[in-house]
């Protein structure tokens, strides 16, 4: 680490592109709202109201926006994205991805970013559109500083889909208790019991659960 480096904060910058509230951003809310105060923390994003609803879970926060990158040819938002990086210069670029195909541009930008180590957050396992997404996704992943899913499975199913060595994904789990499913009586024939979570396009739904008794 540089002298400059060693006399200021650690900087952080957590990304995220997604455009809506779900699961994947409640996570990281959580995440920005525990951390240390002496920590210097920036949510980077590609959407104001996103942005900010992360970066309001702890006082101090900054943010920085930067425009969505629609494709691989949209050179201009991904010069900007890489931009954004080399001025910020964090020490750690956290991606908190909804789902394995996202945030490819913000990380590819983050490792091209002297002195910046890059963590990668697997939220749901999703299906690849095209063989691109896979190359870029298997080559970025490869240098990675820490590459994590939220659950052994969903690791074990990335590292498939992606073309990665078994284990090169690591599991943090979360921490609370297992506990002991107690029998209930059955309900009365012809209950039904329903919960639905919300649809986003090209994605998988948060939740959606259905049982009929």
């Amino acid at each position: 680490m540089s002298v400059s480096r060693r006399n200021r904060p650690f900087r952080l910058a957590v990304y995220s592109d997604a455009t809506e509230i779900g699961g994947a951003e409640h996570s990281l809310v959580n995440l920005v709202g525990a951390l240390r105060s002496d920590i210097e923390v920036t949510v980077v994003g590609v959407d104001e109201a996103i942005v900010s609803r992360i970066a309001d879970a702890r006082p101090g926060c900054g943010t920085l926006l930067v425009p969505p990158v629609r494709s691989k040819f949209d050179l201009r938002p991904i010069l900007a994205h890489l931009r954004a990086l080399r001025h910020l210069k964090p020490d750690v670029f956290h991606a908190n991805l909804r789902q394995p195909w996202s945030c490819q541009y913000g990380i590819a930008a983050a490792l091209l970013t002297p002195g910046t180590r890059v963590v990668a957050v697997e939220q749901l396992p999703v299906a690849p559109s095209g063989g691109f997404q896979r190359r870029l996704k298997r080559a970025t992943s490869r240098r990675l500083a820490a590459h994590v899913a939220v659950g052994t499975r969903s690791a074990r199913a990335l590292e498939s889909m992606i073309g990665l060595e078994q284990g090169s994904i690591r599991t943090i789990y979360n921490g609370i208790a297992d506990v002991e499913i107690q029998s209930i009586p059955r309900p009365v024939p012809g209950t039904l019991v329903v919960a639905v979570g919300r649809l986003v396009a090209g994605v998988y739904a948060d939740w959606t659960w259905y049982a009929a008794m």
